[in-house]
């Protein structure tokens, strides 16, 4: 990973080019167009409901039968929701090669999108590193709620070079960049935190 000066936070509206961009994943990705587009009003005015206090926050089926908590600022999971396997052709290889007893790392593991289909479809374990708190905890709280924690093992730290731990072994990190946080210095403008890392898996 590369530091970074990123100061506008692409998860605040949903602008021009987000909807451009719906559009070409909804022609580009395999399946029914109109099944997709369903899904996206659907979460679209579930998150007006919840804004609204008139339904709590509930976990919704995405691959049957693995469950995602969606929010509104999760972009990637949402997305996955939307169009069942976002990354189609290299989460269809990895759902297709492992199996139970194998071992998949998952560094930098966001929400859990690929822990998730592992553990949960393919039955192998898992061991996902996520640095960001808030993300950390997103990730933890879909492993619960798919009654993976036996097989999901989840750890809170930066896995980077041994040159970037040997200059500062503590870092800043984005947190609002959803599934694109990144490394960043201290004159970063948008909201940052300080994350340990480390050049090997801790014990």
């Amino acid at each position: 990973m590369t530091k970074s000066t990123k100061s506008n936070n692409p998860v605040q509206a949903l602008k021009l080019k987000d909807v451009i961009n719906y559009f070409k994943t909804i022609y580009l990705a395999p399946g029914k167009k109109r099944y997709h587009i369903y899904k996206i009003l659907k979460l679209r005015l579930l998150f007006i409901i919840y804004d609204l206090g008139l339904k709590k926050l509930t976990p919704l089926l995405w691959i049957p039968p693995i469950k995602l908590l969606l929010k509104r600022n999760s972009r990637i999971l949402n997305s996955n929701y939307y169009f069942g396997l976002l990354e189609y052709f290299d989460m269809g290889f990895m759902i297709h090669l492992l199996r139970p007893g194998d071992c998949f790392i998952d560094v930098g593991a966001n929400k859990g999108s690929y822990s998730l289909l592992v553990a949960g479809l393919c039955g192998a374990d898992v061991i996902a590193f996520e640095p960001v708190q808030t993300t950390y905890q997103d990730l933890n709280q879909n492993i619960s709620i798919n009654e993976l924690n036996h097989k999901i093992k989840t750890k809170r730290v930066v896995l980077t070079s041994e040159k970037i731990v040997k200059d500062s072994p503590k870092i800043f990190f984005s947190t609002d960049y959803d599934a694109q946080n990144s490394i960043v210095n201290e004159f970063y403008s948008g909201t940052k935190e300080m994350t340990e890392c480390y050049p090997r898996s801790p014990n």
